[in-house]
């Protein structure tokens, strides 16, 4: 379900909620060695909420501001708790803009605020003699989360007329720019 509304001329804002139900994922048999190694018993959810705000300014600048929560849930099989899905990342932010500087230059950048993916923590470990290894003690499956990760992007491109036959050319030349970051876990 969603709502557009025009704030100004040129702006408007969008807001979109979702909820979608999920049943009969997939999931490894709890009884090590049974058969099937695989099930149908899973559940899950993913609810959210998006905001978009644009903006056109005339015939030479365009862009938008996106901002997006959502959670994605699930329980395995019956009676165990609620947990992350693998990918779920509560909060996106993504804002961009385009400005056509004249007929042959146009320049672009895109920048998102991204949270980390949930991953499951090793509590401990035990060493095993018999391999001479150390085996994981593991926590709660997804329940520790990645740092944030902030990836920027500038893009230019530019376009005319060229060549002994007078045709249409275009070239992008794009400069990707990752800031940098420690992935700390949460």
């Amino acid at each position: 379900a969603g709502l557009e509304q025009a704030l100004l001329p040129g702006v408007s804002l969008d807001t979109t909620a979702f909820y979608k139900d999920l049943s009969r994922l997939v999931v490894q048999n709890p009884a090590f060695g049974a058969d099937p190694v695989y099930q149908n018993e899973g559940r899950g959810r993913v609810y959210g909420l998006e905001l978009l705000v644009r903006a056109r300014f005339g015939d030479r600048f365009f862009g938008w501001i996106a901002y997006t929560y959502q959670r994605s849930l699930r329980t395995d099989h019956p009676g165990e708790s609620e947990r992350r899905f693998s990918f779920d990342q509560p909060h996106l932010l993504t804002a961009l803009g385009i400005y056509k500087w004249n007929e042959r230059w146009t320049f672009g950048a895109r920048f998102r605020l991204v949270s980390g993916n949930p991953y499951t923590p090793v509590l401990d470990s035990v060493y095993d003699a018999a391999s001479d290894t150390f085996v994981p003690i593991y926590g709660a499956v997804n329940s520790g989360r990645l740092a944030a990760f902030p990836p920027f992007e500038a893009v230019r491109e530019v376009s005319g007329r060229g060549g002994r036959l007078g045709g249409r050319r275009n070239g992008r030349l794009g400069r990707r720019r990752w800031i940098d970051h420690e992935r700390l876990h949460a």
